[in-house]
């Protein structure tokens, strides 16, 4: 029996047909690829996103200390401060301070 040979228009419709579903298929199959090699960065990405949020939540603690700070008013001068100002004062010398505490140190050891 011998086979039906189609006319060439015939045969070139088949061929396109063909040809459009091999390369519609190839996209998918890529598109499919693409898609598993987004989520395995996303997975290898999220412990990076995570240290970032982590960042930005300290930054802002940080900022909030800061501006909670600045509101803080200085205390007034303790004893010890007022006691150097009349030491350096009272001498007018302005290391007379770090001299009088060294001869106060060298008396209590030789005592």
């Amino acid at each position: 029996k011998k086979k039906k040979r189609m006319n060439k228009k015939d045969d070139y419709d088949l061929s396109v047909h063909r040809y459009r579903r091999v390369i519609a298929e190839a996209k998918e199959m890529r598109l499919k690829e693409l898609e598993k090699e987004l989520k395995e960065l996303q997975f290898k990405r999220e412990p990076f996103d995570l240290i970032e949020s982590q960042l930005n939540q300290k930054r802002l603690q940080m900022k909030n200390e800061a501006s909670s700070l600045k509101s803080i008013t200085l205390l007034p001068k303790t004893n010890l401060q007022e006691e150097l100002s009349t030491v350096k004062n009272r001498s007018g010398h302005p290391r007379a301070k770090y001299f009088t505490f060294a001869y106060d140190r060298d008396q209590a050891t030789s005592n």
